[in-house]
Formats: structure tokens, sequence, C-alpha cells
């Protein structure tokens, strides 16, 4: 799918054939262990606490994502996308496009990304990463890739973190539907410039003050060139659930 890059290689998540397949497992509630594992990973992220809404925490965000043992989010929001025609003679086009996925991350290299909505093109249904193993869910089933991941971007979130440009300030009150359940929520935002002309990226975090943690995430760019010359909005806002260990394993033959 040819679309405006919002979202990384990666809404609550619900439940589904993954359990099937074996490729997100919970831990389980008696033994506090994760299947395959030890004890709880979520007990041995040491607490970060924010301290105070500056620019300057930051830092302390970027630490305590870096260290999270595992994740589950929801994203949906909207983009652009190559509308295809069968006709040779028709010129090329773009048009606004819904989008859905969730995925979880499992630290340190583990990740999965289920797409619901707006899945175009050659675009997989269902991916998961595994260090530098990689599988694909397509129309057609599962397909291993062998060092076709890239273990860095398995964390969805630090990889959101690391590709912003420009700088960090306190952000003015945001729909972003975390807000509204995070006490003292610590909203911080950056904008920056995107290649071209005029157009700007921004990212918005809403934080948990007593982790440290985003509870949302909103990316959104605005007057984007697409390579037809059109301008384009586009955001995806990401919502995300630290609760509940997550185990990721490769789907079963």
């Amino acid at each position: 799918m040819t679309a405006c890059a919002t979202a990384p290689p990666a809404p609550t998540p619900a439940a589904s054939s993954a359990a099937a397949t074996g490729s997100l497992a919970r831990a389980s509630e008696e033994s506090g262990t994760t299947p395959g594992g030890s004890a709880s990973a979520q007990s041995s992220a040491t607490p970060i606490s924010l301290g105070g809404c500056t620019v300057e925490a930051v830092e302390l965000v970027s630490a305590a994502v870096d260290q999270v043992p595992s994740y589950r989010y929801d994203a949906s929001g909207f983009t652009y996308a190559d509308v295809f025609s069968p006709d040779p003679n028709e010129p090329p086009a773009t048009e606004r496009q819904e989008t859905a996925f969730d995925g979880a991350y499992q630290a340190p290299d583990r990740s999965l990304r289920r797409v619901s909505e707006g899945s175009a093109g050659p675009e997989p249904e269902e991916t998961i990463a595994i260090g530098q193993d990689l599988w694909i869910r397509g129309p057609q089933g599962w397909q291993e890739l062998p060092d076709a991941a890239q273990p860095r971007l398995a964390n969805a979130l630090g990889a959101l973190l690391e590709d912003v440009a420009g700088d960090w300030q306190v952000g003015p009150e945001t729909d972003l539907q975390a807000s509204q359940a995070v006490e003292d929520a610590c909203i911080l935002q950056a904008s920056s410039p995107t290649p071209g002309e005029g157009g700007v990226r921004e990212v918005t975090l809403v934080v948990d003050p007593a982790t440290a943690l985003p509870q949302a995430v909103r990316v959104e760019l605005r007057n984007v060139k697409d390579p037809l010359g059109n301008l384009h909005d586009s955001k995806i806002d990401y919502l995300f659930d630290y609760a509940e260990p997550v185990t990721i394993e490769p789907p079963s033959p």
C-alpha cells in the first residue's frame, strides 16, 4: 500500500485468532509467569515518575519507553492511498482512506501488528517479528521471512518517539481519548516541517505522570504533498495498554 507514513512498521487490542496461532498469549494468572518465560514481565521495569510536566520530562518518557517490558496498542485514523484504476488512460489519483490496526510489543525485540481496516494492495493482514525473523499473514496464510525484520523497530512506541524532529513543548488540551482518563496527564507536543513545501508533522503525547509512559499518541500531518502534487492531511491516534503482560510467539505451523 502506498500511503502517507504516519504509522510505525506498527486500538484496546482484541483477543483474536492470534491466540489460536500462538502469536499472542497472556500470562498465567495462577503462576504469575508468561508462557515459556519467567516471572511477570511487568515487574521487571524500574518505576519512573515524571515529577513535573516540563519539556525536560521527554527524557524520562523516553527512558520509561526504553525499559517497558510489554504493551498492547490500538490505532485508528485516516491517511491517503493510491486509487487503482483498470483504465490505463485514467490519470493517477489518491484518496482519503480510513485505517485501523492493533499490535503488541514484548521486550526486547518481539512485535505483532494486525490490520483491521484500510489494508490495500500487498500489505499483509498480520505480521509477527521475533528478532530478525518475520512472519506475515495474507490471504494464503502465514509465510516466514528469515532475516527480514528490524529488531530496533519492534518497540513501536519507541520508534514513534525516535522519529520526532523538532523541539518539544508543553502542549494545550487535547481531545485524545486517554487524556480524559489520566489524572493530571502531561501533554507534550512537537512540530516539525515535512519534506517539501509547507507540510507540518505534529506529534502529541498524553503521559501518565505516575509512570512516565504515554497513554496515547497522536501523529498528524498537514498540507503534505503526495507524488502526484496533491495536498493531504492525515492523522493516526494510538492508545496504549500496559496492564497485562504480553508474550509473542511464532505462528503455529
